[in-house]
């Protein structure tokens, strides 16, 4: 007995629907972690406790997190405007410049 078509087809639905999902949490995640950014930057950025509280991530991982997220998606995509984004970008750029001085390493690629 030959398979209908419906039973030879994957059952894409799913499967579409967890890819929609996973892309929408990390645009949520990325504004949420940019958001949190352009709230503390007038103060010279978040203090690692409230980084660990929010996030629960060590301020390190988060800088580096959302360094990535600044450089690679536009203001438009992270829901801020691309003046913010490049002077969010600059600023941890920095500060991790900064850090890397006091403590003698580099950063990776550098």
């Amino acid at each position: 007995m030959a398979k209908s078509e419906l039973e030879t087809k994957p059952d894409t639905s799913r499967s579409d629907y967890r890819r929609c999902h996973a892309t929408t949490r990390r645009y949520h995640d990325a504004r949420e972690l940019t958001r949190f950014a352009a709230i503390w930057h007038p103060f010279g950025g978040p203090p690692q406790d409230e980084v660990l509280e929010t996030f629960g991530l060590p301020l390190d991982l988060y800088r580096s997190r959302l360094e990535h997220l600044l450089d690679y998606y536009s203001g438009d995509q992270l829901a801020i405007p691309d003046e913010l984004r490049r002077t969010l970008l600059a600023s941890i750029t920095m500060t991790q410049d900064s850090h890397q001085n006091v403590i003698g390493v580099p950063r990776p690629g550098k």
